[in-house]
């Protein structure tokens, strides 16, 4: 007795289940995906700029002279400048004498600071020239918030106030 050629594979109904299912779970995912990918965005920029902040510590010490981390108006932007503030809006950036380290915009993130603020560093031990400076960074859309902190004594640190997960709390 002749018996039929076994077929292998998947028929149509079955590959429409499979891609079904896979747009179900894509649809669902979609939402987080995003989300997690702006998060990491806002945290790569409060760590840039924090780590900008250390950067003109040590650069107070390594020139010798007064360095400030401002920044500007609009709060997407900041510069860091030697020998006076420099505004990261303006072109030139920088008058008075100052002089431009760096300037760093915040671009398409969607971060913006809180507050325009400015705070210098003291060449002989990279403290700050006033008290703890405070500068609290945010997310349009989302109700993140980290906070970069220079203590008197020049030491740098991001804590969240908002309880963003990973962050000590400030």
């Amino acid at each position: 007795m002749c018996r039929a050629p076994l077929r292998r594979g998947f028929t149509l109904i079955e590959m429409m289940v499979v891609v079904a299912l896979a747009a179900v779970l894509l649809v669902l995912a979609a939402p987080n995906f995003i989300a997690t990918l702006a998060k990491n965005r806002f945290e790569g920029v409060v760590n840039e700029m924090v780590t900008d902040m250390q950067y003109a510590r040590s650069e107070a010490v390594s020139r010798n002279a007064d360095v400030t981390f401002a920044v500007g108006p609009t709060r997407t932007c900041y510069t860091v400048s030697a020998a006076g503030a420099c505004n990261c809006t303006a072109s030139p950036a920088c008058s008075g004498g100052a002089v431009e380290i760096k300037t760093v915009q915040f671009a398409d993130s969607g971060a913006q600071a809180a507050s325009a603020v400015s705070f210098t560093f003291e060449p002989v031990r990279g403290a700050l020239t006033g008290a703890l400076a405070q500068l609290d960074m945010t997310r349009a859309g989302y109700p993140w918030v980290l906070r970069a902190e220079a203590a008197a004594i020049g030491r740098v640190r991001i804590c969240s106030p908002s309880g963003l997960t990973g962050y000590p709390p400030c």
